[in-house]
């Protein structure tokens, strides 16, 4: 009950109490990639990559890629269209 009570002192005064954090005691390094990717996967030149070279010899094709960004989903929106299918299949 004694650990309860210095718990509550230290969250009133704006601490947050040792037993109360959950994450990793190692600080990992930040992958900037990942961090990213999330204002880039409606970029042109993030799906530019998906594709070899020599697309731009195909007359138009840079149109596709701009509606394959313009029409790409966040990645929380790809996984609550997965979870909504594999709800549906069940």
């Amino acid at each position: 009950m004694d650990q309860v009570k210095k718990d509550i002192e230290l969250l009133n005064r704006g601490i947050l109490p040792d037993n109360f954090y959950f994450g990793l005691k190692e600080h990992s390094p930040i992958d900037w990639n990942k961090v990213r990717y999330n204002a880039l996967y409606k970029d042109f030149s993030f799906h530019e990559k998906k594709f070899p070279k020599g697309y731009e010899s195909i007359p138009g094709f840079d149109r596709v890629i701009e509606q394959i960004a313009k029409n790409s989903k966040s990645p929380l929106e790809e996984i609550q269209e997965r979870q909504n299918e594999s709800s549906k299949e069940k």
